[in-house]
C-alpha cells in the first residue's frame, strides 16, 4: 500500500509531501490555523488518497478470500 501511494506522490514522508515553502520553513512559530490555512494544506488530499488505496486493497483481499 505504501508503494502504491509513493508511486503516485513520489514519497510517503510528510515533510517531502508538503510544498517546498512549507517544508523549508525555519520559523518555530506555527501559522495561525484559519480556514485559508487548511485550504492550502494538502494533508486531507493525501489522507483521502491513502484511504482509497487501503479500500482497494481490502476489496482485493476480500475477493481473494471468497474464492
Amino acid at each position: 500500500m505504501a508503494e502504491a501511494f509513493k508511486e503516485k506522490h513520489q514519497s510517503i514522508v510528510c515533510g517531502q509531501l508538503l510544498t517546498k515553502t512549507e517544508a523549508d520553513k525555519k520559523d518555530p512559530i506555527p501559522s495561525v490555523r484559519t480556514t485559508e490555512y487548511y485550504a492550502q494544506r494538502p494533508c486531507s488530499k493525501y489522507v483521502a488518497e491513502a484511504a482509497f488505496i487501503i479500500g482497494n486493497f481490502l476489496k482485493e483481499e476480500a475477493s481473494t478470500l471468497s474464492q
